[in-house]
């Protein structure tokens, strides 16, 4: 969702590559580079969008999405593909309903067990959105029935695993009861998804938009209080009561789309924030250091628009973080890469296809491979529209 909002302001827009020559980037030893993937669409201004990736292996890497399924109306159809070690291929993945199905975030636990999540419409935007997971058994995606609390839109946004019989997948949910947007948490048990509510508000805007395991007593999501405020929650075994929240002076909004943890007293969130109302968005990182959590400093590229979706840890003093950063003259952006080193976040430079690019996850496939993933704006005369991008990079 977050990839579409963006690109789709800018999508038909012609404008040239953003100029980054006074950008200090940092020496880590690591080189980012383009790697080609595939874009099923086939109708023209179309859409080809990778919200999510989880890599198992060098050789085992998953990236989901959506694709413009038919002109017109540019239906989305689940989107999934894979990478072998040597290229990456679309296996095909069921769709739900004739509205539209959307697939936002996926995670492997092995070659055979892999879990996308995301969300399906049975017929138009009038009858909502309902949860969607699909599950790969080695040979093929299929859907697994899911939980819809709201009678007005169920989204899911993100899922990780810490086995085969214990998966956590989260999003937000429009509760009719409260006439707000509440937190949805989902756990697969080995047989079945059910609403997980022991702890879990039901009042107030919350949208969840990322979650990380740290043990079966250790889970964390991030994500918003209708952008307002950033939101922290934590699972300790037996219930999400309690909350933490990383207060400092802002008078403009504050989300975290990404999440990561080191071990249960070092986790890294990402985001953005405004300084003040009006201001523009700045990146935004926390960190939470086993007693509270903190805002620690990071960069931006441009005093426009920065923004981070996605989080990876290597190990603590190896965190890399992902997302995108508009030109100074606020017509186009173009992908943004931070590092930690363990004392301070610096801007990494990072490859661009054309136009509109960005990067909306991060995963490690390897104690020295990363992939990212994301979407850019391709510009191509008869069939513009937007297209995956997949990023790989050997750690130094």
């Amino acid at each position: 969702m977050k990839s579409l909002s963006a690109l789709a302001v800018f999508l038909f827009l012609v404008i040239t590559l953003p100029q980054l020559s006074s950008v200090t980037f940092a020496a880590t030893g690591t080189t980012w580079s383009v790697v080609s993937s595939p874009n099923p669409s086939t109708v023209s201004v179309s859409n080809d969008i990778l919200s999510g990736i989880s890599a198992k292996s060098d050789s085992n890497v998953w990236a989901v999405g959506s694709y413009s399924s038919s002109g017109g109306n540019n239906i989305a159809s689940t989107l999934a593909m894979h990478w072998n070690g040597s290229s990456w291929s679309v296996v095909p993945t069921p769709n739900v309903g004739s509205g539209g199905s959307r697939l936002e975030a996926v995670y492997a636990l092995s070659s055979n067990d892999v879990w996308t999540v995301g969300e399906s419409n049975a017929s138009g935007i009038a009858s909502g959105d309902d949860t969607l997971i699909e599950f790969y058994n080695g040979s093929a995606w299929s859907v697994v029935p899911s939980p819809n609390p709201g009678n007005d839109g169920d989204f899911l946004t993100a899922v990780t695993a810490l086995s085969t019989n214990d998966v956590w997948a989260i999003g937000w949910y429009d509760n009719p009861l409260s006439d707000s947007l509440a937190p949805l948490i989902l756990h697969w048990n080995g047989s079945v998804w059910s609403l997980v509510t022991k702890g879990v508000p039901t009042g107030g805007d919350i949208i969840l938009e990322a979650v990380t395991a740290v043990s079966k007593n250790d889970i964390w999501a991030v994500g918003d209080t209708g952008e307002e405020t950033n939101f922290e929650m934590n699972w300790n075994g037996s219930s999400w009561a309690n909350f933490y929240f990383a207060s400092f002076p802002t008078g403009g909004q504050e989300s975290l789309h990404g999440v990561a943890a080191v071990n249960n007293s070092s986790v890294w969130a990402v985001g953005s924030y405004a300084p003040t109302e009006f201001a523009e968005l700045q990146t935004l990182i926390v960190h939470w250091n086993g007693h509270e959590w903190k805002k620690v400093s990071s960069p931006d590229v441009d005093a426009y628009f920065n923004e981070l979706y996605g989080v990876a840890v290597v190990k603590s003093m190896d965190i890399w973080a992902v997302g995108l950063a508009y030109t100074k003259n606020g017509l186009s952006f173009h992908t943004l890469i931070e590092h930690w080193n363990g004392s301070a976040w610096s801007i990494v430079k990072s490859p661009n296809v054309m136009s509109a690019d960005e990067l909306d996850s991060i995963s490690l496939s390897g104690p020295t491979t990363l992939w990212s993933a994301g979407t850019y704006d391709s510009m191509v005369k008869g069939n513009p529209g937007i297209r995956t991008l997949t990023l790989h990079a050997t750690n130094g």
